[in-house]
């Protein structure tokens, strides 16, 4: 409500307004020691920034200037940015027929996690900063939460810590790059997806890394698939639902000393203390661990018959400006958007089992994953009942869990099924091993 002339505003809330003004320089400040904290040591703390943007309104294929025909819906193409601090800048974006949800949010934080490990050469610091943006459907949910427990109780790094600015506040270096993405597309010619990743490549330094997000892997499904569309978790879902979150903004995930991943919250970054742990995945024997084999891709989720027609429409109208490479680009895209993609298919996470998932394993061997990172695994003993043995264990990259390789020479039979060795007990990793079978 404006202030009339000749008023005074009230001291009171001149004095709340300052005090309210500090709080949000305490938050940023808080975000930007962390920040500043992975840059200076890059092999215990990697800090990222995630948010989403849709700067390009209807669409493309646009112009500079557009006609009174080509004001309609035409093939959008949101951007989710993934910023790590000090490191840098990944883009994906998602065409019509994938949702916006968790599922979305965390392939893109999937997928920076592996190009982050491709470039510090096949290896992940132990501790993960995240600040998200205050949006309950793409980050602050049960489903989030529970992804991040995930990495933490598989090993993948020892603490996570999950940080949200007050609502109305949220803006942070993401929507920086935003901004120079608008700038980049507004009052410019893109005829097409290819022409729209060069310029998303050219607007930000350092060059980002662009991909287009064709498969996402169904989390929810895995971990709720009787509730995961009614928001809802009966007694099938593997988690429990994330209640009374709605003004946290501070979570820290952990290991407690049983084993098991556990997360505390506080409400904001003045609060000392941290509440008490509290645990999101179902202990019990029905409900194990998830391993990675078990998620599947995702359904797309086409337009509709009558928003196909106005795009086609919409994009007919845009011909005149497009040359032959842009028509098949937008004829193409259009095609993909079209086709229902049923989903169910194995999951297309390119370091996640590949091997057990290429072939067949050979008579007398087995594969074994590790749920603690290791530096090295070196010989073990190893026990399956009475029967006794050596391995050889060798280890193979793969930051999700460590895939190891082991060749069993029992003393006794050496052409023993493989199915009698299906408890074996490391003796010095007996809580972070599990094997593929179980």
């Amino acid at each position: 409500m404006p202030i009339e002339a000749g008023t005074t505003v009230p001291s009171t809330l001149i004095e709340e307004q300052q005090h309210h003004y500090q709080f949000i320089r305490r938050c940023r400040a808080s975000a930007l020691i962390k920040a500043r904290k992975a840059i200076d040591e890059p092999d215990s703390y990697i800090s990222i920034a995630q948010d989403g943007t849709d700067q390009m309104g209807f669409g493309y294929p646009k112009g500079s200037e557009s006609t009174h025909k080509e004001d309609d819906l035409r093939l959008k193409s949101k951007i989710m940015i993934t910023m790590v601090h000090g490191a840098a800048v990944y883009m994906y974006i998602m065409p019509d027929d994938i949702e916006n949800g968790p599922d979305e949010s965390i392939e893109c934080l999937q997928r920076t996690l592996q190009h982050e490990e491709q470039r510090r050469q096949g290896k992940l610091p132990h501790t993960l900063v995240l600040q998200f943006d205050y949006c309950f459907r793409e980050g602050k949910n049960t489903y989030m939460l529970a992804y991040l427990s995930w990495l933490v109780q598989r090993g993948v790094f020892k603490r996570i810590y999950l940080s949200f600015h007050p609502v109305g506040h949220t803006h942070n270096e993401c929507d920086q790059c935003a901004s120079r993405v608008h700038i980049a597309t507004a009052r410019r010619d893109i005829g097409c997806r290819c022409r729209f990743t060069e310029l998303l490549q050219g607007c930000y330094t350092p060059k980002p890394h662009v991909e287009t997000l064709r498969n996402v892997v169904s989390f929810k499904v895995a971990i709720n698939p009787d509730g995961a569309f009614k928001n809802r978790y009966p007694e099938t879902s593997s988690v429990k639902a994330a209640r009374n979150i709605k003004d946290t903004h501070h979570f820290l995930f952990y290991r407690d000393e049983s084993g098991n991943s556990v997360f505390r919250d506080k409400m904001d970054v003045d609060q000392v203390d941290w509440s008490l742990p509290m645990t999101l995945w179902k202990q019990s024997p029905d409900h194990e661990v998830l391993l990675p084999t078990a998620l599947t891709q995702k359904p797309s989720r086409p337009p509709t018959a009558e928003e196909i027609k106005t795009i086609k429409t919409t994009c007919q109208a845009a011909n005149f400006r497009l040359d032959q490479h842009q028509r098949q680009c937008v004829l193409d895209a259009i095609a993909i958007i079209e086709t229902p993609r049923p989903g169910g298919d194995p999951i297309h996470w390119y370091n996640m089992f590949h091997a057990f998932c290429a072939h067949p394993i050979p008579t007398g061997q087995m594969e074994v994953y590790f749920y603690r990172r290791m530096r090295r695994v070196p010989t073990m003993k190893v026990k399956a009942g009475k029967r006794k043995a050596k391995t050889i264990c060798q280890r193979a990259t793969c930051f999700s869990c460590k895939l190891v390789h082991v060749q069993i020479t029992a003393r006794r039979s050496a052409t023993a099924p493989l199915a009698e060795w299906s408890r074996i007990v490391f003796l010095k990793a007996t809580k972070n091993v599990r094997l593929w079978w179980e």
